[in-house]
């Protein structure tokens, strides 16, 4: 038979090392209080919900509906893993790192291509009439 109140008093225990092990962490600046965007991997749906529909997502992936209106620019964001991107409808595209480079693309309908991690950038379409409609695949 299994012991619930020992077993919370050790889970309580180990939190509260934890806990304690973290904010020694951050006393000594090891660690910072606010994650940066390229600290964690997060779910874009949810970061950036006015340009990313979640259409999937189990344990390994995540898949993305991206939905770019001629002229609209995305946020700050990044991709901690190398990704997969279907284009449903192309456009231009600029990226700007947040280093200042700038990359222009000119997105063509049902390619497929791969990328590399991308951290800290923004996502604009530079096309003043047609939108941009990507899927993105991105492991978790």
């Amino acid at each position: 038979m299994i012991d619930h109140r020992r077993q919370s008093t050790t889970i309580a225990r180990r939190t509260a090392k934890c806990l304690s092990a973290a904010v020694g962490a951050l006393a000594l600046g090891l660690i910072s209080a606010t994650p940066t965007l390229a600290q964690e991997n997060y779910d874009l749906s949810v970061t950036h919900p006015e340009t990313y529909n979640k259409i999937y997502e189990d344990a390994g992936v995540w898949v993305w509906e991206s939905y770019f209106p001629p002229g609209t620019k995305g946020r700050r964001h990044s991709h901690l893993k190398a990704y997969s991107v279907y284009i449903v409808e192309g456009g231009s595209f600029r990226i700007t790192a947040e280093d200042g480079s700038v990359r222009n693309f000119d997105l063509e309908a049902r390619k497929f291509f791969e990328s590399k991690p991308w951290r800290n950038h923004w996502a604009w379409n530079t096309d003043s009439e047609k939108p941009a409609r990507i899927i993105i695949i991105q492991p978790k």
